[in-house]
């Protein structure tokens, strides 16, 4: 068993307590492992099949999550590729917080979670480092942790419609991101780091209406970026 580091996503053996990486400090067993039930004196003998994944999930939104043969974003499902889960969408499920089993799945490459109440996401959203499309539309987001400069795989990212003040500078960490919507938030500004995102493609800030655009965005629209305002 490793554990994927929440600062860099290297895998660690759970017997040290730094990153052999980064050198940045790894979470304890027993808290990564929390929503089982066990701790670290029988972690050997825990079955972490995606599929008990997906049934603790079941639980605790208490719904059905069906297996389906394409992902989407307007139903509760999830998708697989042999053996592997690589989507799952939570709709309107009424969640608050992200559920930590998912943080289990590092298989995941899509993520939908709309309509739901998330207030935040986990410092450690870096443990989902093949993400590669993340949908948190319609929610209520007011900030976003650093960590997510780390989900370096990221293409896709929709954070439309959430309570969002501001982003923070990491984002610019994200350089395979090709869609980044930000719109319908109450943004007033948005880093200058964004600028490092060379393979953008499209962004989204409609109805942040006292929004400030950086020179560095003039800069990127006037060579090709689809700034939508």
């Amino acid at each position: 068993v490793k554990i994927p580091c929440p600062h860099c996503s290297f895998l660690c053996s759970p017997q040290i307590q730094l990153c052999s990486k980064c050198g940045e400090p790894l979470p304890k067993l027993d808290e990564y492992y929390e929503d089982s039930g066990t701790g670290t004196s029988d972690i050997s003998t825990v079955d972490y099949t995606e599929r008990n994944i997906i049934h603790s999930i079941e639980k605790l939104i208490n719904k059905a999550i069906p297996l389906k043969e394409e992902f989407t974003v307007s139903a509760t499902c999830y998708i697989k590729e042999g053996d592997k889960i690589t989507g799952l969408s939570l709709f309107k499920c009424g969640l608050k917080t992200l559920p930590r089993e998912i943080l289990k799945i590092n298989s995941l490459k899509n993520l939908a979670l709309r309509r739901n109440n998330l207030e935040n996401l986990p410092k450690n959203i870096g443990f989902l480092s093949n993400l590669e499309y993340l949908d948190l539309r319609l929610n209520s987001l007011k900030k976003l942790p650093r960590a997510i400069g780390l989900l370096l795989k990221l293409k896709n990212l929709n954070l439309s419609s959430n309570n969002l003040v501001e982003v923070p500078d990491s984002i610019g960490e994200l350089v395979m991101l090709k869609d980044l919507n930000l719109s319908n938030n109450k943004l007033k500004n948005i880093p200058e780091s964004i600028e490092n995102l060379n393979s953008l493609e499209k962004l989204n800030l409609k109805a942040n209406f006292w929004i400030i655009i950086p020179e560095s965005i003039k800069i990127l629209k006037q060579q090709g970026l689809k700034v939508l305002l």
